[in-house]
């Protein structure tokens, strides 16, 4: 079988889909972890990790990908990996799911590969894919 083939059937989807967005969110957490140790995170960050729940009413369950405790509280961090800009209906949904698990978040910080349609608010901060290497 020729490579390209073989690359396109049988590692492409899970490359792109699965390994590829799972590594980003690590990426994404070194940068917190690095710009924190500098100072550049106001109120610094006492803990960082992800919030795994569970929702009996709905039977589902999920994961966010990190999510910081400093000394207001909890922040969110939804990482995105997509091709197409994040917009504020998916930032509603996420913010949404964040609030049905009771978790008391004071602002919400999305990273997106491809940008965003919409604009920060006081509650909702953006990081673009640009930013994590300056």
């Amino acid at each position: 079988m020729d490579s390209d083939v073989f690359y396109e059937k049988y590692i492409n989807k899970d490359f792109e889909e699965f390994y590829v967005p799972h590594k980003f969110e690590e990426i994404c957490r070194q940068y917190l972890i690095r710009q924190n140790r500098l100072g550049n995170i106001e109120p610094v960050i006492e803990k960082i990790g992800k919030y795994y729940y569970d929702n009996p009413k709905e039977r589902t369950n999920g994961e966010f990908d990190v999510v910081t405790l400093d000394e207001n509280g909890y922040v969110f961090y939804e990482v995105k990996f997509r091709n197409k800009k994040t917009s504020d209906e998916v930032i509603n949904e996420e913010i949404h799911q964040v609030k049905e698990t009771g978790l008391n978040c004071y602002k919400y910080v999305f990273i997106s590969r491809a940008g965003f349609t919409g604009k920060e608010t006081d509650e909702v901060k953006h990081i673009e894919l640009s930013e994590l290497y300056i």
